[in-house]
């Protein structure tokens, strides 16, 4: 049985929609697209800025972003103004198109579901260790290694529709392409499993397990005394709240669909009308839009980062937010220990007829004569080696303060 075949037959299973609702659905799929490309390329930009960089999430929202462009670039687009129903019967290239979209649409999903997956277990390893008062840390290597074994098996598992006949049918609308849900041949139902299980049932399971840990951790977190990490979990918790914005977003948006097509391995037939399969795909369409609202309304550094951009300002965020939450302390201690630059004495070495020099706040200066009674030689010289002494003391105390509160701010903002 070739692709063609393939999918006519799994046309003529679903019941015959109106022609209206490829108009609308042409138009709905545009307004995405557009909209999902111009919020997820703005998100990447923000994302390389140098205040995000370094943050424990965003490779991680990176990585949703560059899936959301790959699903409306290069899976949606393809589907507009396209009638799979009439134009894959005995046209070659309708029926690549249509294995494409679902091979792309596969890919995605999969590749969004694992990286949510990751993000829940890094969200809870992070307030386990600032609970504990642990250092907060994911190397690079570990997080390359993820993104390569997630992208790698996404590629695998969708891959499979490109090179393999009848794993593929037009969707219950009949204006998409999907895997053949309807099919009961015993390979189709074992891949459509394979499927389910790991871009669906699996990740609910870690999502809602490393959510439920992290519930504990709250709980226990109210006897830790330690200002400090109270600040540091509270932190966490915020951050804890995108994540979860994020797992419901994709779930709900995903779930219906998902159940309907499930439903349609079972009996072998999609057991909804047309208008509610389209209605159920514009839902799990639409979960490409929310990732970068997310980001907006729950993520300090990244609408610090953002009014930053829009103002054209290049500066690091204020001290006092939560982007600089961890060097507050450090800096305010340093200012504490800063000597007054408006307010210099320059103190010369010899104590007989010194000129002492002041500036003043307005920038004038007023210089004024000490003298000294006059001694022995012995005392003399005496005086004159413990005044330079002091002198050396006081001027070398104020340059251990001066260099430490350079590197101070040096390190404030390479963090």
């Amino acid at each position: 049985m070739n692709n063609s075949s393939a999918v006519g037959e799994a046309a003529e299973d679903v019941q015959p929609c109106n022609p209206w609702l490829l108009t609308i659905s042409v138009n709905i799929s545009m307004a995405v697209v557009a909209l999902a490309l111009m919020c997820h390329i703005s998100a990447l930009f923000i994302l390389c800025r140098s205040t995000l960089r370094r943050k424990i999430m965003t490779p991680f929202m990176a990585n949703i972003s560059a899936i959301s462009i790959v699903l409306s670039a290069c899976g949606y687009s393809v589907t507009l103004g396209i009638n799979f129903k009439l134009e894959t019967e005995n046209n070659t290239k309708s029926v690549f198109l249509c294995s494409w979209v679902a091979s792309v649409s596969l890919l995605s999903k999969s590749a969004y579901a694992f990286t949510l997956c990751t993000a829940n277990v890094v969200s809870k390893l992070a307030a386990d260790r600032c609970a504990r008062g642990a250092t907060q840390q994911i190397t690079k290597s570990s997080t390359i290694i993820f993104f390569i074994a997630s992208w790698l098996y996404s590629i695998v598992i969708s891959g499979a529709i490109l090179f393999e006949d009848s794993l593929y049918a037009l969707s219950g609308s009949q204006m998409s392409c999907q895997l053949n849900w309807p099919s009961q041949e015993s390979r189709h139902f074992l891949y459509n499993v394979i499927v389910i299980v790991t871009t669906l049932l699996l990740p609910m399971v870690v999502c809602f397990v490393m959510q439920y840990l992290c519930v504990r951790i709250w709980k226990k977190s109210h006897s830790i005394e330690n200002p400090a990490r109270r600040r540091g979990l509270k932190y966490r918790r915020k951050l804890n709240r995108m994540v979860i914005a994020l797992t419901l977003f994709f779930f709900v948006s995903e779930l219906p669909h998902q159940v309907g097509n499930v439903v349609a391995m079972t009996t072998g037939y999609y057991t909804y009308t047309c208008k509610t399969a389209f209605v159920l795909e514009l839902l799990a369409q639409s979960n490409v839009l929310y990732a970068p609202f997310v980001y907006l309304f729950l993520n300090t550094s990244y609408r610090i980062t953002l009014k930053q951009m829009l103002m054209g300002s290049t500066e690091q965020p204020p001290l006092g937010t939560r982007a600089n939450q961890g060097r507050t302390g450090v800096a305010d201690a340093a200012n504490r220990r800063r000597p007054d630059p408006k307010r210099v004495v320059r103190v010369h070495p010899s104590p007989q007829d010194a000129d002492a020099t002041t500036e003043q706040p307005n920038g004038r200066q007023s210089s004024y004569t000490t003298s000294f009674p006059s001694k022995t030689p012995s005392a003399e010289s005496s005086g004159n080696e413990n005044a330079n002494t002091s002198t050396h003391t006081r001027m070398r105390g104020i340059k251990e303060q001066t260099s430490l509160q350079s590197t101070s701010n040096e390190n404030s903002i390479n963090q």
